[in-house]
């Protein structure tokens, strides 16, 4: 998944009401104050033309796979996630596992060669 490319994408307030156990109304009033808040990745390769939508709502995480016609392929929730401050925007899923592989083998930064 990649950040090069800009589209519209919506979703029905209501997915994403169901998902977090709020009322659409609510979902709306976060999203407004930044107390929800999300990245979007485009699918690149194999995945070339779905969409990631990532929402993170306090310690919640609500994943939406977006088909090439819009439709919501899977929802995932999870708790104990924290947006961390230094994500912004949109990125590639390669990107964010380099940091977690260099972690896991006991380094802070992927090595590149």
């Amino acid at each position: 998944m990649s950040q090069e490319e800009e589209a519209d994408i919506s979703v029905n307030a209501a997915v994403l009401a169901a998902a977090l156990g709020l009322p659409p109304a609510e979902v709306m009033r976060r999203i407004r104050g930044r107390r929800i808040t999300a990245v979007h990745e485009h699918g690149v390769g194999e995945d070339l033309g779905r969409e990631r939508l990532i929402f993170y709502a306090g310690n919640r995480c609500v994943q939406l796979l977006i088909g090439e016609n819009g439709q919501v392929l899977e929802c995932r929730v999870s708790q104990g996630h924290r947006r961390s401050p230094s994500v912004r925007g949109t990125h590639s899923l390669a990107e964010r596992a380099e940091p977690a592989a260099a972690a896991s083998q006991g380094r802070d930064e992927p090595q590149r060669e």
